[in-house]
């Protein structure tokens, strides 16, 4: 389980194409539930989606 700053467990980030790795689900891999997933601002998901990535990536290598 990688851990990511909650601010990535956003409505607006369902799904997210991650190269080689395949599609993810964002509620999957954070343990999020859709139910409890706050909402934020597009400019905010799009600044968690960043880290989240950079993240992930890193994780990855």
């Amino acid at each position: 389980m990688v851990v990511i700053n909650t601010l990535t467990c956003c409505r607006c980030m369902w799904q997210w194409e991650m190269g080689n790795h395949g599609v993810i689900d964002w509620e999957n891999v954070l343990g999020c539930s859709s139910d409890s997933l706050p909402v934020f601002s597009d400019a905010a998901c799009s600044a968690a989606r960043d880290a989240a990535l950079t993240a992930l990536a890193n994780y990855w290598q």
